[in-house]
């Protein structure tokens, strides 16, 4: 009976470890996905941006000189 015991306390041991390194490896996973997702979400809005002062010209004259400075 002991034995049982035992052998069903260190199977269950070895599941929790199991299950704690699966979820540290799931959260280290979700937070790539999450910086993954920001930084193409902000590449989106600047190609947005980029797009939408092609239309106007005003808009156009200032975006590329905050973006590129021409030196005179």
């Amino acid at each position: 009976m002991l034995l049982i015991l035992v052998a069903t306390t260190i199977s269950s041991t070895i599941s929790l470890v199991n299950a704690v390194t699966a979820n540290t490896k799931l959260r280290k996973e979700v937070k790539d996905y999450k910086a993954y997702y920001n930084a193409s979400e902000a590449l989106f809005e600047e190609i947005e941006d980029y797009n939408e002062n092609l239309f106007d010209t005003d808009k156009a004259v200032d975006y590329y000189n905050a973006r590129l400075p021409i030196s005179k």
